[in-house]
Parts: C-alpha cells; sequence; structure tokens
C-alpha cells in the first residue's frame, strides 16, 4: 500500500479534475471524446484497447467519486479516534 495522501495531494488532484471537460465518454470502442457546445464529438485520446478507451472516459466522472469517498472515510476516521482518545 502507498503512503496517505497529503492534503496539498488531494487538493492537486481535486484541481486538475476541476480544469478537465465534463462528459468524457467512450466511443466505437477506442476514442475517449467529449462535446463542444454545439454537441460535435471532439476526440480526447485514441487508445490500444477498449478497456483502456472506457478507463480513460470514466475518469472524469470517476476521479471526484473518489475524492468524496477518501474525505468521507477520513472524516469517519477523524471521529473515531476522537471518540478513542477521549
Amino acid at each position: 500500500m502507498t503512503n496517505k495522501l497529503s492534503e496539498k495531494e488531494i487538493e492537486a488532484i481535486r484541481k486538475r479534475g476541476g480544469m478537465a471537460t465534463e462528459g468524457w465518454v467512450a466511443v466505437d470502442g477506442v476514442y475517449v471524446v467529449s462535446r463542444d457546445d454545439d454537441g460535435n464529438n471532439i476526440v480526447i485520446a485514441e487508445c490500444d484497447t477498449e478497456d483502456n478507451a472506457y478507463f480513460i472516459g470514466e475518469a472524469r466522472q470517476d476521479v471526484p467519486k473518489l475524492l468524496a469517498e477518501i474525505e468521507w472515510l477520513r472524516s469517519g476516521l477523524e471521529a473515531l479516534d476522537k471518540d478513542i482518545s477521549a
């Protein structure tokens, strides 16, 4: 297991995620696309496999969910630590 992420690292991840275009999806098995204001597909990446395209395409939605889960788990651990210390 890796070392615990620092708050600075988490905020850097959150900032990068917030700057990325929303709505990435995998199309035709290898293309990761986003849509412009007119609804046209813009290719973000062309991948070697469908699995890679799907992983990248979902990352824009998955990373914020994972960050929220980290925050929830940490707050629970902090509350438990306070209860144990009391």
